[in-house]
């Protein structure tokens, strides 16, 4: 039987046709989809030919189908009268439609993604709620774009949080800790080198491209979702000299695995690497890798 995992040997999401993917609400064990960035990746279909199984991966797996709602066999979603009913088979058979996506139907009846959030075994045809896919290495990010004048530059970020206190300051039209920024732009000739470790969504890289006239803004942020932030606002402020070659990489005093925690949900920069032997966040050790680059540059 395959599972749908990537190559990276991450759960491969399962897409609606509303740009929405699916995922099981932990708090009530029901079956649903929602805008991929606020969704938990916990679900996955299971292949065995053309038979098909979703299953819940951080529990009980057996999802079951009605007609106005899916969940975890045995969830509190369930009411009484429905756990009276359940149908001995969960099983699904996948209808391959055109362009990779597919169908899911049990017993004549396809599952169906709802305008309101539900996945129900409730349409006689296969139509458009009805059709399903996947995405390669898929990721997401919503929010506005801001431009702003400042010192004479348009400055553009991309926001998607405004409750987050770096990105309320830059939606507000100006830069998160401006006086620091201004002493270094006072103090710094043309033509250097900046390094911004911790470099969040971009505030004093961008700062640093764009008024201290830098040779090269080399960026290290190891937070996936700051990353996904940084790389659009290098692009919307059109950075040529900042290098995100190394994004990805936490610097640390040796090398190590590790992983992001996140203590404040309203502010990014204040996330923390913990070390992790199963974390997904490489650590290597900032002095010698600098220390490397430097030694290739001069030959």
């Amino acid at each position: 039987m395959g599972a749908s995992f990537n190559q990276a040997g991450f759960v491969k999401r399962i897409f609606t046709s509303h740009g929405t993917t699916l995922f099981v609400d932990t708090s009530s064990g029901e079956l649903r989809h929602g805008l991929m960035e606020y969704s938990p990746n916990n679900v996955l279909l299971t292949k065995d030919g053309k038979s098909a199984h979703i299953r819940f991966v951080d529990g009980p797996t057996d999802i079951v189908y009605f007609t106005e709602y899916s969940a975890i066999s045995g969830s509190k979603r369930i009411d009484g009268i429905d756990a009276l009913n359940l149908m001995p088979d969960n099983t699904l058979t996948i209808v391959d439609l055109p362009r990779n996506k597919f169908g899911l139907v049990q017993n004549g009846t396809f599952l169906s993604a709802r305008s309101d959030g539900r996945i129900t075994l409730s349409a006689p045809l296969c139509r458009g709620w009805e059709n399903f896919h996947f995405r390669n290495d898929a990721s997401e990010v919503s929010g506005v774009i801001v431009s702003h004048r400042i010192d004479g530059k348009i400055i553009t970020f991309f926001i998607q949080d405004r409750t987050d206190i770096i990105q309320s300051i830059l939606f507000g039209g100006d830069f998160y800790e401006r006086d620091t920024l201004d002493l270094i732009r006072d103090r710094s000739t043309p033509g250097k080198v900046f390094v911004d470790i911790g470099a969040n969504i971009g505030n004093h890289s961008i700062f640093m491209s764009k008024f201290c006239s830098p040779s090269e803004v080399i960026v290290f942020e190891p937070n996936p979702k700051a990353i996904e932030i940084l790389k659009l606002n290098v692009l919307l402020n059109a950075c040529a000299n900042i290098n995100t070659s190394y994004l990805g990489l936490a610097l640390g005093s040796k090398a190590a695995q590790m992983r992001v925690f996140s203590p404040d949900p309203n502010n990014m920069g204040r996330a923390q690497m913990l070390d992790d032997d199963d974390g997904n966040v490489k650590c290597v050790a900032g002095d010698l890798l600098l220390q490397q680059r430097a030694m290739a540059e001069n030959g």
